[in-house]
């Protein structure tokens, strides 16, 4: 008898035969149960950017298990990985190139979010979650955009009733290193103004109850400041459109009208590349790194670990240009390489 029949055996005879009869497990689709994870995340007082990020990346994967018959209990680490596959196979649109290695990213963080929510509230027996690991972080070698182009971006807000508004707000990006949805809920009343002509601003996100400071120098505060001056409301919001608060999707548009009208790629350029902007050019300005984890809000060394790499590569190009040795060569010996 085997050691499984054995178990059964034993087992059988030692049940109490007044106990009710297991209950039959039932198969939960993954919609349902998607819902009761976003349900969940509401209660939890997630904001409404975050909500729309788990639907981006959620409801894909869901509609490819309901495709596949794959009830939530059907699932299996294989499955996980086969729809990773996937994704990464995928083209962006218009562009015949796959998703970025920072996309792929962003949708395996909230499948593993899912997975792990629904193994803490016992919807999963597995734990599918590690059925992939999270993708090292990385910076697109395209990103971070340099000093010339984003003058060029600069350059191309104007012209239009939006233009004073875009300028003060791509520079207090570049000038802070704040996030997008740590920019857009600044409000008025949350602007320091100093004697010496410079703003900085105290906020606490309310996600995560932390505290972020925020600084402009003094021709970013200028800008603001005549961006402020401009306004005829006395809405308490610091960035409005067209119909109130600028959102998160206001932003983005703007972001990627401006970068047409610069004559970039519109796929390149988003509000998170002037932050890893930001980054960059303050170690290359010669910052210390610790401030730099702090003013960025990177509760992970290892992202500082990147951008002190991209930006010791612009430091060594710089010196190199001043100490190349082909150059000094030429400039002292000044050969005649046409003569006879």
């Amino acid at each position: 008898m085997s050691l499984n029949l054995r178990t059964r055996v034993r087992n059988w005879l030692l049940a109490d035969p007044a106990a009710p009869a297991p209950t039959p497990k039932i198969s939960m689709t993954l919609t349902h149960a998607y819902k009761l994870f976003r349900t969940d995340r509401i209660a939890q007082g997630r904001e409404a950017r975050t909500i729309a990020d788990y639907e981006r990346c959620l409801l894909p994967f869901v509609e490819w298990c309901e495709e596949q018959d794959l009830t939530l209990h059907d699932l299996t680490r294989e499955h996980i990985r086969e729809y990773i596959a996937g994704l990464r196979l995928t083209t962006r649109p218009q562009q015949d190139a796959p998703w970025q290695d920072g996309t792929v990213a962003i949708y395996i963080r909230n499948l593993r979010t899912f997975l792990n929510w629904l193994k803490a509230e016992e919807y999963l027996q597995q734990d599918l979650g590690n059925a992939i690991k999270q993708p090292p972080t990385a910076v697109r070698k395209d990103e971070v955009l340099n000093d010339a182009e984003f003058a060029q971006l600069l350059a191309a807000c104007v012209d239009d009733a939006c233009a004073l508004r875009d300028q003060a707000l791509l520079l207090t990006l570049l000038d802070t290193g704040l996030r997008a949805g740590e920019i857009l809920i600044l409000q008025r009343q949350q602007l320091h103004f100093e004697d010496n002509g410079t703003i900085w601003f105290h906020i606490e996100m309310p996600k995560t109850g932390h505290h972020r400071f925020g600084f402009l120098g003094k021709h970013a505060s200028t800008v603001l400041k005549a961006y402020l001056g401009s306004r005829q409301d006395q809405h308490p919001a610091l960035w409005l459109g067209k119909r109130g608060p600028l959102s998160y999707q206001g932003l983005q548009d703007m972001v990627e009208r401006r970068a047409a009208q610069a004559g970039f790629d519109k796929y390149r350029v988003h509000a998170h590349v002037i932050r890893k902007m930001f980054a960059t050019r303050w170690i290359a300005n010669g910052g210390d790194e610790r401030s730099l984890q702090e003013l960025i809000g990177w509760m992970s060394p290892k992202m500082l670990e990147i951008y002190v790499k991209i930006s010791r590569r612009e430091v060594l190009g710089r010196l190199h240009r001043d100490l190349s040795s082909v150059d000094h060569w030429y400039t002292a010996s000044t050969p005649d390489l046409t003569a006879d």
